[in-house]
Protein backbone atom coordinates (compact mmCIF):
# COMPACT_ATOMS: atom_id res chain seq x y z
CA UNK A 1 0.00 0.00 0.00
CA UNK A 2 1.30 3.25 -0.52
CA UNK A 3 0.89 6.24 1.31
CA UNK A 4 -0.85 9.33 0.35
CA UNK A 5 1.90 12.13 0.97
CA UNK A 6 2.83 12.61 -2.39
CA UNK A 7 -0.77 13.60 -3.51
CA UNK A 8 -0.97 15.39 -0.05
CA UNK A 9 1.85 17.56 -0.87
CA UNK A 10 0.99 18.45 -4.91
CA UNK A 11 -2.84 19.21 -3.50
CA UNK A 12 -0.75 21.54 -1.19
CA UNK A 13 1.00 23.52 -4.22
CA UNK A 14 -2.24 24.92 -5.41
CA UNK A 15 -2.30 26.62 -1.65
CA UNK A 16 -0.31 30.08 -2.96
CA UNK A 17 0.68 31.31 0.94
CA UNK A 18 2.61 28.92 1.21
CA UNK A 19 6.31 29.48 0.80
CA UNK A 20 7.63 26.17 1.51
CA UNK A 21 6.10 22.78 1.59
CA UNK A 22 7.83 19.07 2.38
CA UNK A 23 7.66 15.89 4.63
CA UNK A 24 9.29 14.52 7.84
CA UNK A 25 9.23 11.21 9.13
CA UNK A 26 6.85 11.75 11.69
CA UNK A 27 4.83 14.24 13.96
CA UNK A 28 7.53 14.75 16.10
CA UNK A 29 10.08 15.71 13.83
CA UNK A 30 7.77 18.00 11.62
CA UNK A 31 7.02 19.79 14.76
CA UNK A 32 10.69 20.22 15.04
CA UNK A 33 11.51 21.76 11.82
CA UNK A 34 12.57 25.40 11.48
CA UNK A 35 11.61 25.84 8.17
CA UNK A 36 13.59 28.79 6.10
CA UNK A 37 10.04 30.14 4.38
CA UNK A 38 6.66 30.72 6.37
CA UNK A 39 4.20 29.80 5.55
CA UNK A 40 5.64 26.55 5.34
CA UNK A 41 3.36 22.95 5.28
CA UNK A 42 5.32 19.62 6.40
CA UNK A 43 3.02 16.64 5.58
CA UNK A 44 3.89 13.32 7.49
CA UNK A 45 1.62 9.82 7.62
CA UNK A 46 0.64 6.82 9.87
CA UNK A 47 -0.03 3.45 8.89
CA UNK A 48 -2.45 1.51 11.87
CA UNK A 49 -2.93 -1.98 10.62
CA UNK A 50 -4.90 -4.79 12.40
CA UNK A 51 -4.47 -8.28 12.33
CA UNK A 52 -6.16 -9.78 9.83
CA UNK A 53 -9.59 -10.37 10.91
CA UNK A 54 -10.56 -13.47 8.37
CA UNK A 55 -10.61 -14.74 4.71
CA UNK A 56 -13.70 -14.58 2.56
CA UNK A 57 -13.64 -16.45 -0.41
CA UNK A 58 -10.18 -16.61 -0.99
CA UNK A 59 -9.53 -12.96 -0.06
CA UNK A 60 -7.89 -11.89 3.33
CA UNK A 61 -9.48 -9.09 5.31
CA UNK A 62 -7.73 -6.92 7.30
CA UNK A 63 -8.26 -2.87 8.24
CA UNK A 64 -5.21 -0.14 7.78
CA UNK A 65 -5.97 3.18 8.49
CA UNK A 66 -3.59 5.85 7.07
CA UNK A 67 -3.37 9.14 8.23
CA UNK A 68 -2.45 12.35 6.44
CA UNK A 69 -1.11 14.99 9.05
CA UNK A 70 0.02 18.88 7.51
CA UNK A 71 1.65 20.84 10.51
CA UNK A 72 1.44 24.39 9.55
CA UNK A 73 3.92 27.32 10.27
CA UNK A 74 3.27 30.73 10.18
CA UNK A 75 5.17 34.01 11.55
CA UNK A 76 3.95 37.23 12.32
CA UNK A 77 5.97 40.13 13.21
CA UNK A 78 3.64 42.00 15.91
CA UNK A 79 1.54 41.04 18.71
CA UNK A 80 4.12 38.73 20.13
CA UNK A 81 3.26 38.10 23.57
CA UNK A 82 -0.22 37.40 22.34
CA UNK A 83 0.22 35.50 19.53
CA UNK A 84 -3.24 36.99 17.58
CA UNK A 85 -1.95 38.37 13.92
CA UNK A 86 -0.49 34.74 14.14
CA UNK A 87 -3.44 32.74 14.91
CA UNK A 88 -5.25 35.03 12.18
CA UNK A 89 -3.16 34.21 9.70
CA UNK A 90 -3.29 30.39 10.86
CA UNK A 91 -7.19 30.23 11.01
CA UNK A 92 -6.68 31.62 6.84
CA UNK A 93 -4.44 29.58 5.73
CA UNK A 94 -6.11 26.20 8.07
CA UNK A 95 -9.27 26.62 5.74
CA UNK A 96 -7.37 26.74 2.39
CA UNK A 97 -4.67 24.28 3.18
CA UNK A 98 -8.44 21.99 4.68
CA UNK A 99 -10.23 23.06 1.34
CA UNK A 100 -7.27 21.75 -1.02
CA UNK A 101 -6.79 18.19 1.11
CA UNK A 102 -10.54 17.97 1.26
CA UNK A 103 -10.92 17.68 -2.47
CA UNK A 104 -12.45 14.58 -3.74
CA UNK A 105 -12.97 13.27 -0.08
CA UNK A 106 -15.02 10.10 0.85
CA UNK A 107 -18.66 11.16 1.43
CA UNK A 108 -20.45 9.49 4.35
CA UNK A 109 -22.35 7.44 2.53
CA UNK A 110 -19.39 5.52 1.13
CA UNK A 111 -16.89 6.21 4.13
CA UNK A 112 -16.22 8.28 7.26
CA UNK A 113 -13.83 11.08 6.47
CA UNK A 114 -11.59 12.61 9.94
CA UNK A 115 -9.51 15.72 9.53
CA UNK A 116 -7.47 16.96 12.22
CA UNK A 117 -4.96 19.71 12.02
CA UNK A 118 -2.21 20.18 13.57
CA UNK A 119 -0.69 23.45 13.82
CA UNK A 120 2.30 26.19 15.22
CA UNK A 121 1.99 29.35 14.98
CA UNK A 122 4.90 31.53 16.28
CA UNK A 123 5.01 35.14 16.66
CA UNK A 124 7.74 37.94 17.18
CA UNK A 125 8.62 41.52 18.36
CA UNK A 126 10.52 43.27 15.61
CA UNK A 127 13.77 44.84 16.10
CA UNK A 128 13.79 48.30 17.57
CA UNK A 129 13.32 51.23 14.58
CA UNK A 130 11.79 48.04 12.08
CA UNK A 131 8.50 48.62 11.09
CA UNK A 132 6.14 45.39 11.72
CA UNK A 133 4.57 43.08 8.21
Amino acid sequence: MSFPTASAIERLQGVSALKLIGDAADLATAIAQKPRAAPAAYVVHQRQGEPPIGVSNGVLLQNIRVSVQVVLFVSHAGTAESGSSARRVMDALQADVDARLMVGAPTASRASAHCTSSARATSSTPPAGSAAR
